[in-house]
């Protein structure tokens, strides 16, 4: 049995927008612009899915499962960068 790993490859938080479809295109925009990452999306043929998440807010959020052998890939590429962010 393959474990999946999730990865959220976007997280944006929305206080003004109230339809779906427009933050849905919002969100998607922000993705394109982390360059690295929608190539390596696109690369790996990872198949991305969307949710808003209405609990505490309105997030959107882009994100995947991952086999063991993306998450490792994922992990090499983007760690670093990632531990950035959550300085």
């Amino acid at each position: 049995m393959l474990r999946d790993y999730r990865v959220r490859f976007i997280v944006h938080d929305e206080y003004e927008l109230r339809d779906d479809e427009q933050i849905f295109l919002k969100v998607a925009e922000k993705f394109k612009q982390k360059k690295e990452k929608a190539e390596w999306v696109e690369r790996n043929n990872v198949k991305l899915s969307y949710e808003i998440d209405n609990h505490m807010g309105r997030h959107a959020i882009i994100y995947a499962d991952l086999n063991k052998e993306q998450y490792t890939d994922y992990v090499l590429n983007f760690y670093e960068n990632e531990s950035e962010d959550w300085k």
